[in-house]
């Protein structure tokens, strides 16, 4: 039994006539009466009474066209999911997230982007730093994920996502507090709260990079567990900090967030995969990525 055996067994129990049912499929009768005499002989029992003036189902006939019509509509789903996970229209992305950049604007319209574009496509999130993820692509236990710029040796692509400048954090009652822009070479004396550098390396060295500009060495302090938690550090009374400006979105009562005067270098936030995927809904992940940046 195959299918196009099952596809010429129910047209001839739709039409119950051979020759309509052999004008339908597009074949001459006699390859077709061939075909369901085999496929009565793998049954052991006749599906069809058979009369001069067509045909009806026998109690076989009647049960294998239950069946094969399920069989058929299952092949085609088949040939359908498959003809989709070929476009990239359908499957699942294992997708990451840094906890540093997931604030930002930039992902959410992505996403919704890439949603409504592809609703079949299952989106399965992990949250980690980005040395995490960025190991757990290359390792293909992530497919891909949004991380902040990594050193060049990653071993993997990038594409750019968004770019976005630091904003201090510092609390309401320190002196420099009600100013819009704040020098950071005023702010040597401060204990800098910062995220571990294992966290975030491109951040952590952004933000050193900062006061070493005003020839100043920051004075480490407190480290918060992620890059959110520093505005909570701050209101607490353990120093003060930078973060990436989406991250400002994280509202602590007895801190404010004025911008930096003088030099602020941007950084990026990138979607990260393996070298030369061609896995459909990666190419059309990283293509949404690319419009939305355009």
């Amino acid at each position: 039994m195959d299918i196009r055996q099952l596809r010429y067994f129910l047209a001839v129990a739709e039409t119950l006539h051979f020759t309509r049912a052999a004008e339908h499929l597009g074949i001459a009768q006699p390859p077709l009466s061939q075909q369901i005499r085999k496929l009565e002989g793998e049954i052991g029992a006749p599906l069809f009474h058979r009369f001069s003036r067509g045909v009806e189902l026998t109690e076989a006939g009647k049960r294998l066209q239950i069946d094969a019509q399920h069989v058929m509509n299952a092949a085609e789903q088949a040939l359908t999911n498959a003809q989709r996970a070929a476009r990239g229209i359908s499957g699942r992305v294992r997708l990451g997230f840094a906890s540093s950049a997931v604030f930002h604007a930039s992902i959410a319209t992505t996403l919704r982007a890439f949603r409504a574009r592809y609703p079949q496509v299952e989106l399965a999130p992990h949250e980690s730093d980005s040395p995490s993820l960025i190991e757990a692509v290359r390792e293909s236990r992530l497919d891909a994920a949004f991380v902040r710029l990594p050193p060049e040796d990653a071993g993997l692509d990038f594409t750019l996502v968004a770019e976005e400048s630091l904003r201090l954090v510092l609390p309401d009652g320190h002196a420099e507090a009600g100013k819009e822009e704040v020098d950071p070479g005023d702010l040597g004396e401060d204990p800098l709260i910062t995220a571990p550098p294992w966290t975030s390396p491109a951040l952590y060295e952004l933000i050193l990079g900062v006061f070493r500009h005003t020839g100043r060495e920051p004075l480490l302090s407190q480290q918060a567990p992620q890059v959110p938690s520093c505005p909570n550090l701050v209101a607490s009374g353990f120093g003060i900090s930078l973060i990436p400006e989406s991250v400002c979105q994280v509202r602590s009562e007895g801190v404010v967030y004025p911008r930096i005067k003088g030099c602020s270098p941007p950084i990026s936030i990138v979607l990260a995969t393996r070298h030369n995927d061609q896995t459909p809904t990666i190419r059309n992940l990283i293509e949404v990525v690319k419009r939305e940046l355009s």
